[in-house]
């Protein structure tokens, strides 16, 4: 679980060679902020360093045992990277799965309103980026590997009743506007 202060955090991430999620909300998004904020540790854990779970932050949180809370939280970046994803406030919460690729979309998966259900998602989010990753993690990366695995994702979660509904690709111009703000002096 990483905090990002802006872009160019999320740009840092892209150099890791993970899987990079952005959990975007609104304030009045509590319970899920609320939620998000007390499982940090857990998140970060399960996650491995298979998937970046990053989430707009006031200060630079990096890891595991980081002072996080809902007050930390960027509802103003969360909404300015919302729009460059091509979102509204309606789509929120989400998690937006970026494949750092222009000419692919970004994966939005709505976050659950239940806590059972977003313990679900988080869950099979890691178990898929585990077993469905590039092989020989992280020494065999080959380009566009993030768009394909977004897109392997998306089936497999389509196959599920609880996330099936709000599932959708967002438009790569998202993409496109965090490159240009980030070039931004």
């Amino acid at each position: 679980m990483f905090g990002v202060v802006g872009v160019g955090n999320l740009q840092e991430l892209e150099r890791e060679n993970a899987f990079v999620g952005v959990f975007l909300a609104t304030g009045y998004d509590v319970s899920a902020l609320s939620w998000l904020t007390s499982v940090w540790d857990t998140l970060h854990f399960q996650s491995g360093p298979r998937w970046h779970l990053a989430a707009p932050t006031t200060w630079p949180v990096r890891g595991d045992r980081a002072e996080v809370a809902v007050s930390n939280y960027d509802v103003r970046l969360s909404l300015d990277l919302a729009r460059m994803y091509g979102l509204t406030q309606s789509d929120l919460p989400c998690i937006v799965l970026d494949s750092f690729t222009d000419d692919l979309h970004q994966l939005h998966i709505p976050f659950p309103e239940s806590e059972r259900d977003r313990r679900r998602l988080i869950e099979v989010i890691c178990r898929y980026v585990a077993s469905h990753g590039p092989a020989g993690w992280p020494e065999d990366w080959k380009p566009g590997w993030r768009g394909k695995l977004n897109a392997g994702l998306f089936d497999h979660l389509q196959r599920d009743q609880i996330f099936r509904a709000g599932l959708k690709f967002v438009p790569h111009v998202g993409t496109l506007l965090l490159k240009a703000v980030a070039r931004r002096p």
